[in-house]
């Protein structure tokens, strides 16, 4: 198992019942374009190849995962190129 695994399976065992609205999400159990939305919500400077690093795919999958959120106007990448973030929509 890596790290994340453990730790997130961690912090669901010991996740209060009423936990707040920002708790972490099981990154494992949802679909790849989930997955790149809830990463996006916790930190959105994130870069693709950090998405990919703690998803654990292909760099080509989260850009083609990306282009299908963007497509369906769910995401937006806003800024310059030094203060660039995503938004969700």
């Amino acid at each position: 198992m890596r790290d994340n695994q453990i730790l997130l399976k961690t912090i669901e065992k010991n996740a209060p019942v009423n936990a707040p609205a920002n708790a972490s999400v099981n990154i494992n159990r949802l679909n790849t374009t989930d997955t790149i939305l809830a990463l996006i919500q916790k930190n959105p400077s994130i870069t693709r190849q950090q998405m990919a690093i703690q998803i654990g795919k292909d760099i080509c999958i989260i850009a083609r995962a990306i282009k299908k959120l963007q497509n369906i106007r769910k995401l937006k990448r806003v800024g310059s190129d030094k203060t660039e973030y995503w938004k969700t929509l």
